[in-house]
């Protein structure tokens, strides 16, 4: 299983996101089992809930799954890039194992 991270600013890219997993991720996966691959798209929009939590702790949470999550799709990232850069957490909500990481 080939598992590909899809990232971007959750509000400039929202169309582009849903083409993706309703239109380019079947089609995607469709041609790579006919190639002897199995390709999942991991968009985190549908999995991380935070609702529940204070904003320091979802800041926490976030910033831990999506970067577990690169770590484990490497080396497949599909980011989408525009003129809004998003969201920027303080450092103190990133984990000191993957600071010594790109460090």
């Amino acid at each position: 299983m080939i598992r590909i991270f899809i990232s971007s600013t959750f509000k400039d890219f929202q169309y582009e996101r849903d083409l993706m997993n309703k239109i380019v991720a079947p089609n995607f996966r469709e041609e790579s089992l006919q190639h002897g691959s199995d390709v999942e798209l991991l968009d985190l929009r549908w999995g991380l809930n935070t609702y529940h939590l204070n904003e320091g702790d979802a800041a926490n949470r976030v910033v831990s799954v999506c970067l577990n999550e690169i770590d484990n799709t490497r080396p497949y990232l599909i980011i989408f890039i525009s003129e809004r850069f998003g969201w920027v957490p303080d450092k103190k909500y990133i984990p000191a194992e993957f600071v010594k990481k790109i460090l």
